[in-house]
């Protein structure tokens, strides 16, 4: 205190010495000659100066410098492509560690859990896929990655869901997996995403055609969404739908498709019979409720 006392009524800081221009702010006046100020004058008039000159110049100057150290010391955290392979040989057993240390490992540098369900977690349980198509590991690997993956949902789930503000939506979902499906990751992070969005939803990953008809029978749903996870599961998608309107209490009622079928399959959604299709999870529910919007304001 008492350096800061002598500075302060004596000379400036040395630090507001350097670099601080002398040219008084716009619409500053010239001050009275020191000499012809009495010492309490001289004070007010480096307070003033103080106050609304040079502190204000330092602020502006130590925030310039911190931005910019902050941009190069500080790189944007990134998931990508080595990231997902990381992660799948982690859940495959090929490389030592867990999963969970893993996750937490990416939380730690900043990314989003919402990133890391998008670009992390879902292109991993896709990659587990591809892998089991090309024959480069068997069911009971994929399984368990799955699995692995299905455990790290369930722990940031809680956390994922305080994301956003909470807030009640009105329509009420379906979310099922298509017909001969038997991985549902997938369908899964949909789920997470559609609650988290306020929707009421019914999802049973077990569920076949006869329980589908049975709900869809018994309650009212808004939207229907399948998830499609293989190429070869696509001819009973048509099918299914059409079983699923029929049962529907709902005669208006709106089907979704997704999963990875849906960008290898050009205009999937009109060849199965569905309204409308999205690639992931976040992209459903904005295209879920976009579609109820349209159907609110056409209403008379």
């Amino acid at each position: 205190m008492q350096t800061y006392t002598r500075n302060l009524f004596g000379a400036p800081p040395a630090a507001a010495q350097e670099g601080v221009s002398s040219a008084l702010p716009w619409g500053a006046a010239e001050q009275p000659a020191p000499d012809t100020l009495s010492p309490m004058d001289r004070a007010a008039s480096l307070l003033r100066t103080i106050e609304t000159q040079i502190i204000p110049r330092l602020l502006l100057a130590h925030c310039h410098h911190d931005s910019g150290a902050s941009h190069e010391s500080r790189p944007l955290p990134h998931t990508g492509p080595a990231e997902v392979a990381t992660l799948t040989d982690i859940v495959l057993g090929r490389r030592p560690g867990s999963a969970a240390e893993y996750m937490r490992a990416r939380r730690a540098e900043g990314i989003e859990i919402e990133a890391l369900y998008l670009d992390l977690l879902a292109p991993t349980a896709q990659r587990l896929g591809a892998l089991w198509e090309a024959d480069l590991c068997d069911f009971t690997e994929v399984t368990v990655g799955l699995w692995r993956l299905q455990q790290l949902v369930n722990e940031y789930s809680s956390a994922f869901q305080r994301t956003e503000p909470r807030r009640r939506s009105p329509w009420r979902a379906l979310l099922a997996p298509a017909p001969g499906s038997q991985h549902n990751f997938g369908l899964l992070m949909v789920v997470e995403f559609f609650r988290r969005a306020g929707w009421d939803v019914w999802a049973d990953p077990g569920a076949g055609l006869p329980e589908l008809t049975q709900a869809l029978s018994s309650g009212w749903y808004d939207i229907i969404g399948l998830s499609v996870g293989s190429e070869c599961h696509a001819d009973g998608v048509a099918s299914a739908i059409l079983a699923l309107r029929r049962a529907s209490l709902n005669p208006a009622v709106v089907v979704m498709v997704g999963g990875p079928v849906v960008n290898l399959l050009d205009d999937f959604a009109v060849k199965v019979g569905a309204d409308a299709m999205a690639s992931d999870a976040r992209a459903a529910v904005a295209e879920a409720e976009r579609l109820m919007a349209a159907r609110a304001a056409a209403v008379p």
